[in-house]
């Protein structure tokens, strides 16, 4: 176990020249502690086995270096006479290797903790990474999903939910480069839910720019879009009843005049205002009130036909829009199942409560050209069945016209009073 030859190199790595170590016994070059750890693998080395392995080693200048040390037995036919020792600097792969690995462990971290779902596959679009908002997203695990096409993994479906949709990563994959962002519905793997996705993709290149695969990010837009819907449904529709709100009526309108016009029909506009109702909020209380308008406000629905518009105006005021008609009696036949359906008490938390209503009604082309003047002359018709003793509908007839008197449920024509 004594040296008998070695190279420059040890001056470097251990302080000393090659003649200072001859005839030195290997405890001494290597120290106590070092050599404590060799033992193994020279005791293995002198029965003949050859060695390979790492081990780590602080040179003269105190600078830790990583080695690989190689033991080969010297044989003399059986009996073996020493060993050849060689010993590789390591050090600088070492450093790159940790900071790969260090990189890769950020990346990890980094993928893992972002909100967005990430999808990585080689350049074949066969699926080798996915983040836990990935996996969240499609139902795949990631060890189920490597290997397998990103088609059968992100199943995708335009917006409408009507057909499947050509995923952007394959997209960036064909065109080799960066696709924009694309809006999109996923599909998960099992239960079908559906998720808003805004997907982008991009292609990976090695350093000589050949494509080694594509990463998608897939940003999770469902509440955003549930949220834009809502807000739009708001903006046309009455946030106690969810009827039609006048913005909405007044559009519907515009096109009902159109078809009207063309078509050579009429369509009626009805005003109605509840009787009593102020009685009820004062003396119950407005919770009361609020819930009386939403249960007439179904009975209102159901006594039109699907392409009629119910609309709350605003407090107990309501208007209805009958599109496409052809005579006034089939306005007042819808006046008669409103108020049919109307009339009958409401049972609200076990209270029984009885409102009337009163409506006016006005007619295009006979009574207005547009929406504004059916508006004013229905509200005018209106007040002249509450100014005639409530509970009735009466139908505007122009200012010349005398105003009759009519029995709740019934329906004639009246003065503009």
């Amino acid at each position: 176990m004594h040296n008998r030859f070695a190279n420059h190199a040890y001056v470097e790595w251990f302080g000393k020249a090659p003649d200072e170590m001859r005839g030195k016994h290997i405890r001494e070059l290597l120290g106590e502690e070092l050599y404590q750890k060799t033992l193994p693998y020279l005791g293995h080395a002198l029965q003949g086995h050859a060695q390979i392995f790492e081990r780590t080693i602080v040179d003269p200048a105190g600078t830790e270096r990583y080695a690989i040390a190689s033991y080969v037995p010297d044989m003399d036919g059986d009996e073996v006479r020493g060993i050849f020792v060689q010993v590789t600097d390591i050090t600088e792969r070492k450093r790159m290797e940790e900071a790969l690995f260090e990189e890769k462990e950020r990346m990890r971290l980094t993928l893992k903790s972002i909100g967005d779902a990430v999808v990585c596959t080689d350049a074949q679009g066969l699926v080798t990474y996915l983040n836990p908002v990935a996996q969240r997203l499609t139902g795949w695990q990631g060890f189920d999903a490597a290997g397998r096409n990103v088609d059968e993994v992100m199943r995708l479906v335009t917006p409408d939910g009507q057909a499947p949709q050509t995923s952007p990563l394959r997209q960036a994959l064909a065109q080799k480069k960066a696709v924009e962002p694309t809006r999109g519905v996923l599909l998960h793997r099992t239960s079908g839910q559906r998720f808003d996705v805004e997907e982008t993709a991009s292609p990976i290149t090695d350093r000589h720019g050949h494509i080694t695969g594509a990463v998608a990010v897939l940003r999770d837009v469902t509440e955003s879009v549930a949220m834009a819907e809502r807000m739009a449904h708001l903006a046309q529709y009455d946030v106690l009843t969810d009827l039609p709100n006048r913005v909405l009526l007044q559009d519907r309108a515009r096109q009902a005049l159109a078809h009207a016009r063309r078509d050579k029909k009429s369509v009626a506009v009805m005003y109605i205002d509840l009787d009593g109702f102020k009685q009820i909020n004062d003396t119950l209380g407005h919770d009361m009130g609020d819930k009386l308008l939403v249960q007439l406000a179904k009975r209102l629905t159901g006594a039109v036909r699907v392409s009629d518009t119910a609309c709350r105006q605003g407090g107990d005021e309501f208007v209805v829009m009958l599109p496409s008609i052809d005579t006034a009696e089939q306005a007042c036949h819808v006046a008669t199942k409103i108020m049919a359906a109307c009339s009958p008490a409401y049972v609200i938390n076990d209270q029984v409560l009885s409102v009337g209503l009163s409506g006016g009604i006005a007619l295009f082309p006979q009574h207005g050209e547009n929406f504004d003047e059916l508006s004013r002359h229905a509200d005018a018709a209106m007040y002249a069945a509450k100014t005639a003793g409530r509970r009735q509908f009466r139908l505007y007839a122009g200012a010349d016209a005398q105003p009759v008197l009519v029995t709740q449920g019934d329906v004639q024509a009246v003065e503009n009073s």
